[in-house]
C-alpha cells in the first residue's frame, strides 16, 4: 500500500474534502502528511489511522412491528439487538411497512443513537 490521495480518500468514504482535510489534520501526526490543498497525500500508517477515525454505517434488517402514532416511525424489532428501535423512515411509505423486513441504518454520531429506515442499492 503506498501513499494515497486525500482527495481519492474522501470519495472512499463519501464525505466532503474539506472534512477529510479537517480530521486529517486534527488526528494525524505531520510525518504522515505531505503536500497542502487538494494534492495532500496521506502515508500508509495514516490511512490505517484515517481508517479508525472514520465511522463505519452500521446497517441491520429487522421486522417492522406496527405503525408509531407519529406517522414518520415504525416500531422495528431488530434481532441482532434483541430490541425493539423507532425507525424513522419517508412518510410517504411508512405506512406501507407494517409487517415487511427493512434495513435500519444506525446513526451514532450523537450522544443517543438514532435510526433511520434505508433502501440498499440494488449494484
Amino acid at each position: 500500500m503506498a501513499k494515497k490521495k486525500l482527495k481519492q480518500i474522501a470519495e472512499e468514504f463519501d464525505i466532503p474534502f474539506e472534512k477529510a482535510q479537517d480530521l486529517a489534520f486534527q488526528n494525524l501526526e505531520e510525518e504522515m502528511i505531505t503536500g497542502k490543498g487538494k494534492n495532500t497525500w496521506i502515508n500508509e500508517d495514516g490511512q490505517i489511522v484515517f481508517d479508525t477515525i472514520i465511522p463505519v454505517p452500521v446497517i441491520y434488517r429487522g421486522r417492522v412491528v406496527r405503525l408509531m402514532p407519529n406517522p414518520r416511525f415504525v416500531l422495528t424489532r431488530i434481532p441482532d439487538l434483541n430490541t425493539t428501535v423507532a425507525v424513522e423512515a419517508k412518510l410517504n411509505i411508512a405506512k406501507n411497512l407494517n409487517g415487511k423486513y427493512i434495513y435500519v441504518q444506525v446513526d451514532n454520531s450523537n450522544n443517543n443513537s438514532t435510526y433511520h429506515h434505508i433502501i440498499p442499492s440494488r449494484r
